[in-house]
């Protein structure tokens, strides 16, 4: 956390890091999703997956701080158009 102005998401994508390796192997949580304050298609560009966001984030009391005012339907469809744009 005190490094995330210099780690920011394009300094993961080209280090090759994922949302899934920053859960699994760097213990990434949604309290630490809303200290990061990347936007939502900096979390959609690591590779934030629907199911995740479903899943552990929509009942989250976080999500207003990971995703402002955004609905759940709308971070949805951002995942959709770029998972079909990167396919």
């Amino acid at each position: 956390m005190l490094h995330r102005r210099y780690i920011t998401p394009s300094v993961l994508q080209n280090a090759k890091i994922t949302f899934d390796m920053l859960r699994e192997n760097y213990g990434l949580t949604p309290d630490l999703m809303s200290l990061l304050k990347y936007s939502v298609s900096e979390w959609v560009s690591l590779g934030l997956s629907e199911d995740f966001l479903l899943n552990q984030l929509a009942a989250s009391p976080l999500y207003p701080k990971i995703f402002g005012m955004l609905s759940v339907q709308d971070v949805v469809s951002q995942i959709r158009r770029f998972s079909a744009i990167t396919s």
